[in-house]
């Protein structure tokens, strides 16, 4: 089938370094040589799910050679695994966590119809936290509620990408 050709060579929508950190010629501090990207799918198997995008593995692995981490750019894509058509629809929210007031938590949202297909959105963090930080897995967490979704199986994989 082409739909399931597509899903499995999908890919995110590039947006080059540049567009994200403004190159300085006159900043001593050209960080664009430490870019790293980092793709995982998840999925989403109830109708409200609150995401982490962060793990001790990754947070281990950064910290052998890095004291600090900037997230400037977190992109996602929610795919319906489901016919077009249907009268569905999802909100997600892109969070600092770390935040106990969810208004000044907010980095980005979306709410839309997913009848058509795929929705893409690309939130701005611009955050650096230290690698040491306690609270770091709580840095980043997306929330997702599904509407209109009445099967039995999961329904959904969710793409994100973030660069750092």
């Amino acid at each position: 089938d082409e739909r399931i050709k597509q899903w499995q060579n999908w890919k995110p929508l590039n947006i080059s370094n540049k567009e994200i950190y403004k190159y300085n010629p006159f900043n001593p501090f050209n960080f664009t040589e430490r870019i790293q990207t980092i793709k995982q799918t998840i999925k989403i198997t109830k109708t409200q799910q609150n995401i982490q995008l962060l793990d001790e593995k990754t947070i281990k692995e950064l910290a052998k050679n890095f004291k600090y981490i900037h997230f400037a750019l977190v992109q996602v894509t929610i795919k319906p695994l489901i016919r077009q058509g249907l009268n569905t629809s999802v909100l997600a929210c892109l969070r600092g966590a770390r935040h106990l007031n969810f208004d000044d938590s907010l980095i980005g949202t979306i709410e839309t119809s997913l009848c058509n297909g795929d929705v893409y959105f690309d939130g701005y963090p611009d955050l650096t936290i230290f690698l040491t930080d306690k609270n770091i897995l709580e840095t980043l967490k997306i929330n997702i509620k599904l509407r209109g979704y009445n099967t039995k199986q999961e329904l959904q994989k969710f793409k994100q990408k973030t660069k750092k």
